[in-house]
């Protein structure tokens, strides 16, 4: 795998996929730019390649297009993705039941809150959920369960 570095103002909207066709793509969707940032970090230091959508506001947009036009490119063309949005917000909610149904064979790791919550029962069986702390360790033990869900 190639590492691709993985810049700051690398967002969904302004860059897609870099890499090979054959690198890891791991899209990372969470409205917290630094968490987002620092996991991304991570990722490029393993090798992975990374984008960052930072949510319908960061693309001034009120809706997501998964949700509203049922596509993305970067969701379709993602191996794995690190979801991280408040799930306490509807459209948080939407969004991951729309990747539920539109990403199907995608493992998507669910970023948990410091305090479990009443949404956090949206995470079904077939999600992986991380709870913090977000140590480099836990990011890369989470990706090598995603990554084994994808070879079964």
């Amino acid at each position: 795998m190639s590492s691709v570095i993985f810049k700051r103002t690398r967002s969904i909207r302004n860059s897609l996929w870099h890499g090979s066709s054959d690198d890891l793509r791991v899209l990372i969707e969470d409205s917290d730019y630094a968490r987002a940032s620092s996991i991304g970090k991570v990722l490029s230091d393993s090798g992975y390649e990374s984008v960052i959508c930072n949510g319908p506001e960061d693309l001034l947009r009120t809706h997501c297009p998964l949700v509203e036009e049922g596509r993305c490119s970067a969701v379709s063309l993602a191996n794995i993705i690190i979801f991280g949005f408040d799930l306490e917000k509807s459209q948080s909610q939407d969004i991951l039941l729309a990747l539920q149904v539109r990403a199907r064979t995608t493992p998507i790791i669910v970023l948990l809150g410091e305090h479990p919550t009443s949404s956090e029962s949206l995470i079904s069986e077939e999600f992986l959920a991380l709870a913090p702390p977000f140590t480099r360790q836990r990011v890369i033990a989470a990706l090598d369960q995603a990554k084994a869900k994808i070879q079964e």
